[in-house]
């Protein structure tokens, strides 16, 4: 039983299910955008259309996870609190700390990238262990993103 009427709850839920679809929908598209431009773009070339790219999706992206966000905060605060609450909320906090480090790591990789092409070579192991880092944090938001739809789903279905 929630505090809000029926007709609310069923919107935001809308909501809610349209953003974590966005959301996750986007979170694939990238893997795919990624494996492409991986293949067929030279490096310097990668690192100018991922800062293009980033810049342009993570508007979007960052609109879509503060409805998600916002929306299921309402949704939990309107209704009695559990544990399932307590677990959401603190996936979502996950989410966001993961992401901001995300945003950081992809900032430093960015200009790792550029030394070492000035460099001649010289931090290419340095750009491999910051590329395999970036992919485990990568991995770590996906799961992340989906533990949070997979407990939001239980808690509200």
């Amino acid at each position: 039983m929630t505090s809000l009427s029926p007709g609310a709850e069923s919107t935001l839920s809308g909501i809610l299910i349209l953003a974590a679809c966005l959301w996750i929908g986007g979170m694939v598209t990238v893997v795919f955008v990624a494996r492409v431009s991986s293949a067929t773009l030279e490096p310097m070339a990668r690192v100018s259309f991922f800062r293009a790219f980033g810049r342009a999706y993570g508007i979007f992206a960052t609109i879509d996870l503060l409805v998600g966000l916002v929306v299921g905060a309402v949704l939990l605060g309107a209704a009695p609190w559990t544990g399932m609450s307590t677990a959401l909320t603190v996936l979502a906090a996950a989410l966001v700390a993961a992401l901001a480090w995300g945003i950081v790591q992809a900032r430093n990789m960015t200009r790792l990238r550029r030394r070492a092409e000035e460099s001649g070579g010289a931090l290419d192991g340095h750009v491999a262990r910051g590329g395999r880092a970036a992919a485990a944090l990568r991995g770590t938001i996906g799961l992340l993103t989906l533990a949070l739809f997979a407990v939001g789903l239980a808690h509200w279905l």
